[in-house]
């Protein structure tokens, strides 16, 4: 067994070399994994054989299965996967043995977890009865530590990793209150952590302990010097945590942290994420701990709140629960853990991008991406048909905030002809809206790929379901829209867009169509309007992506493209992004045998922020031969920027 481990780490090991970015590991639930030996699975019968095989070629070794048991709010009695004798504990699943017997028989490690109760996310360690809970469970996972070690290091000493605490600790509020608060708070977690790790001393010391913390960033996080403490930890003030954590909690050298960076989750934005990557590396840093400091990169997104559901759990809008997130984004995330932590872990690649999971596009843009750093510039292409049924939703039943049910009309979007080179990961019907010049999210329906988890065969999205109302349930509301009764926002006759995004994160963008109810069925044709390309940015460039409308695509002079990144330039469709000295500069060069392009014709550059307000538009003059427009210096860099050449 020890040489199949030594051939695993040299087929993943070896991909170092040539400038690939590892991913090292993963978490992955038994839920999951259980299933891909049930004889009624209904993905790949070799699913082990083929996971397995992408964990290596992506440079994942450890893996990270955190759910070995877990306590109820109210109970007395805890839950085991696996053979416990502890007492209070009924072993309800052995998927453990699962695991642990395919880590032996493919050479990987597994980190296993030491049980959690679940009141924890209702406790507040400043209070002295919830330290003392705390601290009662964590003597708890030492004995649970124990015993897994017991069964399973000693049937597999080469592939059992070491452990996992389930305890996700968030930036608290508490500490907003001052110095004195959230050292106490710091304090007791760190004497709650020193109990496991005392523990764990005495069964093995050279096996590691792994944790993920998390943070949201509140806008409305406000200290006490400040007023009355409010949102969830500052910046600064988590920063401070951390230090003071560390430096009591008696971790080793081989011990690892692995922040999770929220942004799957929602409570991170991917362009503000990185100050918050960094504040854990100086905390690691001024503590002196011992700790290593690894990322836990969320893959997935979750679908927005407003997006309701029917009482089959069916996506009304097309997603009811979390999605694979695109590749562009992703390798922005991998790109800020490069800067700032010493390898990478994710949550969760057997759930999200994983082809024995997911349509294998996803895999394949980020196996690209980790050997080349470079991303997929090809944009997919709307459907050739679209068809429409607008029909009362009989059989569909909506709550709003207020737990109402609430029955109305639905559209019903099918279409065909949607395509892409690597796959399509995301369709949106949405319109162009601002409120005060800035952009908001006019989303109304979406679709996403389908994963083999949700008991159909993965394929990319084919349907969204579009219901809307005549706002008789929102009767009685002071602010309807405010306190998200079921979105009233269709009203009557209205222009929409449709919008095909690749797995990498590429949108093909339609013309305005007409949406209106007809009680009945329509078709149409959706008529292109532009492409964005998703642009991994340097830390000072572009951030997000630009978007050039569709009529450069008629240009005769072809594109050269390049990757933005390492490069200081990038050419979509004859047109060039040039950086020059703090200056980004468009160049465009224009056929002086264009006879439609002959006199010069004023257009507009409007250029939008990462929070999406419109910062900057100005008439441009096309004219024959070369074209420079320079870009305004933005220290926050560029959401995205468009040419209206309509």
């Amino acid at each position: 067994m020890a040489n199949a481990l030594k051939i695993f780490c040299l087929l993943a090991c070896s991909l170092y070399a040539a400038g690939f970015i590892p991913i090292e590991g993963t978490f992955i639930q038994a839920w999951l994994y259980a299933r891909w030996t049930e004889d009624n699975y209904i993905g790949p019968k070799d699913a082990w054989d083929k996971e397995v095989s992408y964990w290596k070629s992506l440079g994942i070794t450890q893996v990270i299965d955190g759910d070995i048991a877990y306590k109820n709010s109210g109970e007395s009695t805890w839950h085991a996967c696996y053979e416990s004798k502890l007492d209070s504990v009924t072993v309800d699943c052995r998927d453990k043995d699962i695991i642990m017997e395919m880590a032996h028989k493919y050479g990987f490690k597994v980190y296993l977890g030491m049980g959690v109760d679940n009141d924890w996310w209702s406790w507040d360690l400043t209070r002295d009865e919830d330290f003392k809970k705390f601290k009662n469970v964590m003597m708890k996972a030492g004995a649970f530590a124990h015993e897994i070690y017991t069964i399973y290091n000693t049937k597999y000493p080469e592939n059992f990793g070491g452990f996992y605490s389930v305890y996700e600790v968030w930036n608290h509020n508490k500490f907003n209150y001052g110095d004195s608060t959230r050292n106490l708070y710091a304090a007791r977690l760190a004497e709650g952590f020193n109990i496991v790790i005392d523990s764990l001393n005495k069964i093995d010391a050279t096996k590691p302990l792994l944790f993920s913390q998390f943070a949201t960033a509140s806008p409305d996080a406000r200290d006490i010097k400040d007023g009355e403490p409010r949102g969830f930890g500052t910046l600064e003030n988590t920063e401070k945590f951390w230090t003071r954590f560390f430096e009591l909690a008696h971790f080793r050298s081989q011990d690892k942290t692995l922040p999770m960076d929220n942004v799957g989750g929602g409570g991170q934005k991917i362009d503000s994420v990185e100050p918050w990557t960094a504040a854990y590396a100086n905390a690691i840093k001024n503590s002196k701990s011992k700790i290593n400091y690894y990322a836990n990169i969320e893959d997935f997104e979750q679908p927005d709140g407003h997006f309701l559901y029917d009482t089959e759990r069916t996506p009304l809008y097309g997603k009811s629960y979390n999605g694979a997130a695109p590749i562009g984004r992703y390798a922005r995330q991998i790109a800020v853990a490069e800067r700032h932590t010493k390898g990478i872990f994710t949550f969760a690649f057997s759930h999200y991008h994983s082809p024995v999971n997911n349509i294998p596009g996803y895999y394949d843009v980020l196996l690209n991406y980790l050997k080349t750093q470079k991303g997929d510039e090809v944009p997919p292409t709307l459907p050739n048909k679209v068809t429409i049924i607008d029909t009362i939703a009989k059989n569909i039943a909506l709550s709003n905030r207020r737990g109402q049910d609430v029955f109305d009309k639905v559209f019903k979007f099918y279409w065909e002809g949607a395509s892409d080179d690597h796959g399509i990961y995301q369709v949106k019907i949405k319109k162009n809206t601002t409120v005060n010049s800035v952009a908001i999210d006019s989303t109304f329906a979406y679709s996403v790929s389908t994963r083999t988890e949700s008991g159909v065969t993965a394929h990319e999205p084919d349907s969204i379901y579009f219901a809307y109302s005549t706002g008789r349930e929102c009767i009685g509301y002071e602010n309807p829209e405010e306190e998200d009764c079921f979105n009233p926002r269709f009203k009557g006759d209205d222009y929409y867009t449709f919008v095909v995004a690749d797995v990498w994160g590429n949108e093909t963008v339609s013309k305005p169509f007409l949406l209106k109810s007809t009680g009945g069925r329509t078709t149409f044709t959706p008529e292109l309007d532009s492409s964005r390309i998703y642009i991994i940015p340097e830390k000072d460039s572009l951030r997000s992506y630009f978007a050039i409308d569709s009529a450069w695509v008629r240009d005769t002079i072809k594109p050269t493209p390049n990757s933005l990144f390492p490069n200081n330039n990038v050419s979509r469709n004859g047109l060039r992004l040039d950086r020059n000295g703090n200056f980004w500069e468009i160049r465009f060069t224009q056929p002086k045998n264009s006879e439609k392009r002959k006199t010069e014709r004023n257009k507009t550059l409007e250029i939008y922020s990462p929070n999406g307000a419109k910062i900057y538009s100005k008439k441009i003059a096309i004219h024959s031969g070369e074209n420079i427009i320079r870009l305004p210096a933005n220290s926050l860099g560029y959401n995205r920027f468009f040419i209206d050449l309509r």
